[in-house]
């Protein structure tokens, strides 16, 4: 929401370059960034800047960025595990991912003990890519995995590890829509 200065994004991408992408574009918008894989800033000092709530009196080395970041960008990988962004409201996942588990863990950052205000997931799709047959993938993948991990249907969500394709899956990512009806 841009209307409220202090809500707080936390932006997911398994590729850095989209990262990168975002983060310029961002900042050439005027938005403050924290973003870890950027300017050798270390993980640890990202999440430092976006957990702030910057004292008008405080007086810290750095760029705005650094003191009072809007937007933490995390890479998938590195930044679903283990951290607790309660100061976030929003996440977005720039692209479908294929592993429910990793995408999950990705949400719960900021939906955990302590979070005061309301969370809400964005997932971006493009249409007519193959990335609306991976979100089909991942969509019944997630399915599976609710439905437990006794079911043989689980494949590779099972307990939600792992992003192995079988050939069905493999199928569904090339051929597309036509595919997903198989049930």
């Amino acid at each position: 929401n841009g209307a409220d200065p202090a809500t707080k994004i936390l932006v997911f991408s398994e590729w850095e370059d989209a990262l990168r992408v975002v983060a310029a574009a961002l900042r050439a918008n005027g938005v403050a960034v924290a973003h870890p894989g950027g300017g050798g800033k270390k993980l640890r000092d990202a999440v430092e800047a976006f957990a702030a709530k910057r004292d008008e009196n405080e007086t810290k080395m750095g760029s705005a960025a650094d003191l009072d970041a809007r937007v933490l960008l995390m890479p998938l990988r590195r930044g679903a595990n283990g951290l607790n962004l309660t100061s976030a409201q929003h996440v977005i996942l720039l692209e479908p991912v294929m592993d429910p588990g990793a995408e999950a863990q990705a949400m719960k950052r900021v939906d955990r003990i302590g979070q005061t205000k309301p969370t809400f997931v964005h997932r971006f799709t493009l249409l007519n890519t193959v990335e609306e047959n991976v979100q089909a993938l991942s969509r019944r993948r997630r399915e599976n995995a609710s439905r437990g991990p006794g079911d043989d249907d689980a494949g590779g969500a099972r307990g939600g590890h792992g992003v192995g394709l079988r050939v069905s899956e493999a199928r569904l990512l090339i051929e597309g829509t036509s595919a997903t009806s198989e049930r």
